[in-house]
């Protein structure tokens, strides 16, 4: 509807507003994010190929919540490696490998040449060796070996399997028993346990068998005398698990969460550590209650370890989830795309690609920069001259076309004349609404060529064929005494947050933490050359404690329907005993920075019980910040959560009975109920009588009081006990429609504000019914 469009309240009169309504403010209750939702709870992948090993002779992988398996597919690699999760600490994988290679009756050998493999299901692979079917089905306690003989064998005798084991493991020597075999690492540590076996016949009898090793093969033995009476088919079945001592350190780290709003899906990212070489990369795709959860990528090759992540949904309902890791082998590290349709929910469907990478450079640390509607996805990654990183490292950027699978050309998003520099750290803000609307990236940069130079911010705005507008320095510290590290950066439409740590300069190294974590908001238009940069603002500090920003996750995550809020993640660990003092805290912020409220999802309850940092992004549906973090050290199975954080239940009712006019509150990106530090928020008045002054007054409580010169039926319905606050006046427009545009202060949360307009219409006064805000 037309409009007498007004600007906002001028910043004395907010003042003034802000004095008067903090006196009916009250302390809130911070609104807990929910209870947690498992979202790694007995994590089941069946059989399927790496994205990253390439044609039908690579292996067939498939994992446990504790393992992972390979299956080799060929005449020449017929066998299980078995994988248990090491964690972190362990410097390389200690895979165990079976191979059959003999089965005897007797003096008889039963075993055929011409083994042939093949997936029998999707939790089942099989190996036909004529006379007997080796197979194995992945189970949550481990891989399920069997042997199973259809008919009567030839030979007489005892019936004996041969297994050639090959691993760094150790096990005792020994002649057969009934018992399992323990292979443990060099420091002793049980790692994989080869079960007790068991004989079965049809009819159901099961009998203990004897096992023996030798040191390098596994022998099974089944007793004539019990073949004498068995009723065909005999199963042999021992079990291969993980010994739950040999964990190690963390084995989950960084998940990351997007969502998708085309299907009302999120995915969450996260990377699994079989040992500290090798880290394993899982997709799970879920419903906006975490309900339905699928896995959709599973990239655990053992050449390749995942370093790092990060997921965004493209925006049309025909866009691909986009997953960027950083893939390292022993020689190289490079930056692998993924991209998986929305509306497919199969395993390692999806293309998979990489960024170019010219000879000698190596890339890493990608971020990734989406859009609400439309395929193109920012990429934004680091490159190096060296795999163990250098000194100099360059911010590049390429757009993808996530439906095709073009690039743009790369450009690097820092100033590469100024040399020499170390740029690093990047994040990467989403785009909104389409049309020429641009991404923002943040990185940290340090320069060689000053001395005791500090880290400081660098911002820089990229167009959707990926040229940038021009890099700007968004913290500068003259004398080089505090260093500005590990950027957040959030926002889309020109309206963007950042979140950096500050900390003294003691040194050029990089580092994700801090004693002061600080915020400010970044105006950048379209139309504007420059960006605006507001104030600094402090969101915590601590003499006794490390604040920490973990580069490899999304931290902050922007409110797309009040345009006014974030939600910031960090972690809080104590100086002294990092690992008992730990804590993951997130804060809901206003537009100005003020912290509305501080949330700790997660606090360490004793040793080594850690979490890894919460990554967020917004749920514009349900307006919730959903969350995504994982219990990361201590024994046994360890898990990735996922929860939501609610706003506080503000509300904006109207009450009594007006003479002139409706009263209504909005907010301008839809039906978004008062929240404190809003900037967008409107209390309009319609059916207003045209060309007549018009006021606007706020309370601190209702009433129901009569007015002089009122005309008929009109009531004041605003408590006089405080001072009615005036808000402002107009002469109403000829359609009789005023927008009063309005900012709610983050000093409000907790107030309950009502509102009435009164006009003068010749000798009388007239008035709109009341509205009552609940500000939270």
């Amino acid at each position: 509807m037309s409009s007498s469009k007004l600007p906002r309240v001028p910043g004395v009169r907010t003042a003034l507003s802000v004095a008067a309504i903090a006196l009916s403010a009250v302390a809130q209750d911070p609104v807990e994010a929910r209870l947690p939702t498992g979202l790694s709870d007995g994590l089941i992948v069946p059989l399927h190929r790496a994205p990253s090993d390439d044609g039908d002779a690579a292996p067939l992988w498939a994992v446990g919540p504790d393992y992972k398996v390979s299956f080799g597919t060929t005449a020449e690699d017929v066998g299980m490696r078995f994988f248990p999760v090491l964690g972190v600490d362990a410097p390389r994988n200690l895979p165990l490998a079976w191979r059959t290679i003999g089965v005897t009756r007797g003096s008889t050998d039963l075993l055929d040449a011409a083994r042939q493999p093949r997936e029998a299901g999707p939790l089942c692979f099989e190996i036909d060796h004529g006379n007997c079917v080796e197979r194995y089905d992945v189970r949550g306690d481990g891989v399920y070996q069997s042997f199973v003989f259809a008919g009567p064998t030839a030979g007489e005798g005892d019936l004996v399997l041969h297994g050639a084991v090959e691993t760094e493991l150790r096990a005792a020597a020994r002649s057969g028993m009934h018992a399992p075999l323990v292979f443990a690492d060099a420091q002793g540590r049980e790692t994989v346990r080869y079960g007790a076996a068991f004989a079965l016949d049809a009819a159901g009898r099961r009998m203990p068998i004897d096992t023996a090793f030798d040191g390098t093969v596994v022998s099974l033995t089944v007793p004539e005398a019990w073949l004498a009476d068995a009723v065909w088919p005999v199963t042999v079945d021992p079990l291969t698990s993980r010994s739950q001592t040999s964990i190690s350190g963390a084995t989950l780290a960084s998940p990351v969460i997007a969502r998708d709003d085309n299907f009302n899906r999120r995915m969450v990212v996260y990377r699994r550590a079989s040992a500290g070489n090798d880290w394993d990369l899982f997709g799970r795709v879920m419903a906006d209650d975490l309900s339905g959860q699928q896995t959709i990528l599973s990239e655990v090759s053992a050449a390749v370890s995942v370093k790092a992540a990060d997921v965004v949904a493209a925006g049309s309902a025909a866009g691909r989830w986009v997953v960027a890791m950083e893939r390292e082998t022993a020689t190289i590290r490079s930056v692998g795309i993924y991209l998986h349709p929305k509306s497919d929910v199969n395993l390692n469907t999806g293309t998979n690609g990489a960024i170019p990478r010219p000879a000698g450079r190596h890339h890493g640390a990608p971020k990734l920069g989406g859009s609400r509607t439309d395929d193109l996805v920012l990429v934004a990654f680091e490159s190096d001259t060296d795999l163990g990183g250098t000194d100099q490292t360059e911010v590049l950027l390429t757009v993808l076309d996530a439906v095709n699978g073009t690039l743009t050309p790369r450009r690097s998003a820092n100033d590469v004349s100024q040399t020499p520099y170390d740029a690093e750290a990047v994040s990467v803000s989403q785009r909104g609404l389409g049309g020429d609307d641009q991404w923002v990236v943040a990185w940290q940069e340090f320069s060689h060529a000053v001395p005791n130079d500090d880290w400081d911010i660098q911002i820089n705005r990229v167009n959707l064929d990926g040229t940038t507008d021009g890099m700007r320095t968004v913290t500068t510290d003259v004398p080089g005494n505090r260093h500005a590290q590990a950027p957040q950066l959030a926002g889309e439409r020109g309206m963007f947050g950042l979140a950096y740590l500050s900390r003294d300069n003691t040194g050029a190294a990089a580092s994700e933490s801090g004693d002061r974590l600080v915020f400010r908001t970044i105006g950048w238009p379209s139309n504007n050359v420059h960006p605006t940069v507001y104030t600094e603002r402090e969101i915590a500090t601590d003499g006794s404690s490390l604040l920490k920003l973990d580069r490899r996750a999304r931290l902050l995550a922007f409110d797309t329907r009040t345009d006014s809020h974030f939600a910031l993640a960090y972690e809080r660990r104590g100086l002294l005993l990092p690992a008992v003092n730990h804590e993951l805290r997130v804060a809901r912020l206003a537009w100005s920075g003020a912290v509305l409220e501080s949330l700790v999802p997660e606090a360490s309850a004793g040793f080594f019980a850690e979490f890894t940092p919460i990554s967020t992004v917004f749920d514009d549906d349900h307006q919730t910040f959903a969350l995504s973090y994982a219990d990361a050290g201590g024994g046994g199975i360890q898990r990735v959560f996922g929860r939501d954080l609610e706003h506080p239940a503000a509300s904006a009712t109207t009450y009594g009975v007006g003479c002139q006019g409706n009263i209504s509150f909005v907010n301008r990106t839809g039906a978004t109920p008062p929240r404190a530090g809003s900037r967008f928020t409107q209390i309009a008045l319609s059916g207003a009588a045209p060309g007549h002054p018009t006021w606007l007054f706020a309370a601190v409580g209702p009433a129901d009081l009569p007015l002089p010169l009122a005309g008929n039926g009109c009531r004041l319905l605003l408590s006089t006990q405080i001072p009615l606050i005036t808000v402002g006046n107009w002469i109403a427009p000829q359609n009789g429609v005023i927008e009063v545009d309005l900012e709610l202060p983050a000093s409000v949360a907790g107030a309950d504000v009502y509102w009435q307009f009164l006009q003068l219409v010749g000798p009388t006064l007239r008035t709109s019914n009341g509205l009552h805000t609940a500000i939270r």
